[in-house]
C-alpha cells in the first residue's frame, strides 16, 4: 500500500472551496479525490517555474453542474505533507487547454 501523507488546506482556501460547494456540492467529491491522489502521488501536478520550495498545480477532470468546470489547486509537498495554498473553480470556457 502507498504511503500517504497528510494533506493541509490553508485556511483561506477552505473558506473559498466552502463556499464553492454551496453553489456547487460536486465539488466536494472532486476535491476529495484531487486530495486521495495528492496524498499518494503529489509528484502528479506540473511544477510552477520560480518557487522555492516548488509549488505544482494540478487541474481536475472536467465534472459537470450543470457545464463542465475545473477545480485547480495549487500546492507543496514534504516527505509528510501536502500543502493546499491556492485553490479555483472555472468553467471549461475559462480554463486554456
Amino acid at each position: 500500500m502507498a504511503f500517504a501523507r497528510t494533506v493541509i488546506v490553508e485556511p483561506a482556501v477552505e473558506d473559498y472551496l466552502r463556499e464553492e460547494e454551496r453553489k456547487n456540492p460536486p465539488l466536494r467529491n472532486v476535491l476529495r479525490a484531487l486530495e486521495w491522489r495528492l496524498a499518494r502521488q503529489p509528484e502528479i501536478g506540473y511544477r510552477v517555474p520560480g518557487y522555492n520550495p516548488p509549488r505544482y498545480i494540478v487541474r481536475s477532470q472536467p465534472y459537470r453542474m450543470p457545464v463542465p468546470r475545473f477545480l485547480r489547486l495549487l500546492y507543496r509537498y514534504t516527505d509528510d505533507e501536502v500543502i493546499i495554498e491556492f485553490a479555483q473553480v472555472e468553467t471549461a470556457g475559462d480554463v486554456d487547454e
